[in-house]
């Protein structure tokens, strides 16, 4: 759900950037979210977009009807089933679970399983404590990176300069 709503929020309703994409991933038992966003729009102005994006879905997931909360995780569930189509994918999942040396070869359908108990109130709690600004549980790491063409005012000014990073080395 969240990287459909935050293409259509930042790409096609705001318009601010031409590259923009999200992803929800899992590194080394870590659950987060990506947002990238390329764009001639200053960095702290994307990252204030972005924070009241993750407002506004923690309120669309709060006002969402029941029903459709099962849609989406029943198609989630139903997505996590499908079989590998080719060599590449199987391997690259199997490779993924050597690497995370966890090797939970069904991993997939362990998480189907498990999406059949979840419900639209666990999902909400989890967004506002984790996800959402002011979560209590809360971490984010922004990175941001302008162009040497860039515009020095654009930088937000609590980003270090170069020259500030350059003095601890």
């Amino acid at each position: 759900m969240l990287v459909k709503e935050a293409y259509t929020q930042l790409r096609t309703k705001e318009q601010l950037g031409y590259i923009v994409s999200s992803e929800v991933h899992s590194r080394w038992g870590v659950l987060g979210i990506r947002i990238v966003i390329q764009s001639l729009k200053p960095p702290h102005e994307l990252e204030q977009r972005i924070e009241s994006f993750l407002q506004s879905f923690h309120s669309y997931l709060q006002e969402m009807e029941e029903e459709t909360f099962r849609e989406h995780v029943d198609s989630l569930r139903t997505k996590k089933l499908e079989p590998d189509i080719t060599l590449e994918q199987r391997s690259s999942r199997l490779f993924h679970e050597i690497c995370m040396r966890e090797e939970c070869w069904d991993r997939r359908r362990q998480e189907a399983a498990h999406l059949k108990d979840v419900t639209k109130k666990e999902i909400v709690e989890l967004f506002r404590d984790h996800l959402a600004p002011g979560g209590k549980n809360r971490r984010m790491l922004s990175s941001q990176v302008v162009g040497q063409d860039a515009i020095s005012k654009q930088a937000h000014p609590g980003i270090a300069s170069k020259e500030h990073v350059t003095r601890y080395k």
